[in-house]
C-alpha cells in the first residue's frame, strides 16, 4: 500500500474515498475518480473496478468486525462527517486527510477482492 492524501474536501466533492483507493491499488488520486457524484456510486465504482481486476465487497461494521490482518476501506464517521480510511482491521493504516483524525463512529467495512480466482 502505498499512502495518498485526498486533494478535495466536504461533503459532497471530499475525494477520501478515491484516495483510499488510489492508496490500496498504488495508484495516483488523479488515477481514480470520484464516485460519489453518481447517482449509483457502487455500481460506478465496481465498473470502475472490474478492468482492473477487482470487485467491491461492503458490509456493515456492527456485531461483525473484518479480520485483524484484513487490509480495506474503512467508512464512517470523522470529527468534520462522513469520511473513509484505509485499515487493517478495525486498526487506522492511513486517514487520507490532512489531520489524520481517523474516524469516531465506525459503520463500514470494504473489501477489495480479486476477480481472478484463487488456485
Amino acid at each position: 500500500m502505498k499512502p495518498v492524501d485526498q486533494t478535495t474536501f466536504g461533503h459532497p466533492g471530499g475525494n477520501c474515498f478515491s484516495a483510499c483507493v488510489a492508496s490500496l491499488l498504488d495508484l495516483s488520486i488523479d488515477a481514480v475518480p470520484y464516485f460519489m457524484g453518481h447517482d449509483d456510486w457502487y455500481r460506478a465504482f465496481n465498473e470502475w473496478l472490474a478492468p482492473r481486476g477487482y470487485h467491491a465487497l461492503t458490509f456493515q461494521v456492527g456485531d461483525w468486525v473484518p479480520p485483524a490482518d484484513a487490509v480495506l476501506i474503512l467508512g464512517g464517521q470523522s470529527p468534520r462527517g462522513a469520511h473513509a480510511v484505509v485499515a487493517r482491521g478495525l486498526t487506522v493504516v492511513h486517514d487520507p486527510h490532512p489531520s489524520r483524525d481517523g474516524l469516531v463512529v465506525i459503520e463500514d467495512a470494504t473489501f477489495l477482492i480479486p476477480l481472478t480466482p484463487y488456485v
